[in-house]
């Protein structure tokens, strides 16, 4: 809150951790004139519910298993 008090300007909002829900708190108890970019990560039932509202414009969803699976895939085509 003290950021977006300070900054009434910003264009964009990323967040790397897992405070989406603060982020969203923040931004419906602000004033700012336009409502920033914002930007997170993972794809779960609240942030689902953010970008169905418009308050979140997109999220990173990791998967750890396919990203494992597909460096076992490269590995083994490099080796045959």
């Amino acid at each position: 809150m003290d950021a977006l008090k300070r900054h009434p300007d910003v264009v964009g909002i990323y967040n790397a951790g897992a405070a989406n829900d603060a982020v969203e708190l923040a931004l419906r108890k602000s004033s700012l004139k336009h409502r920033p970019i914002f930007i997170g990560h993972e794809l779960t039932p609240q942030t689902a519910k953010m970008l169905s509202q418009g308050t979140m414009t997109l999220t990173i969803d990791q998967n750890p298993q396919q990203q494992a699976r597909f460096a076992v895939d490269v590995l083994l085509h490099h080796f045959g």
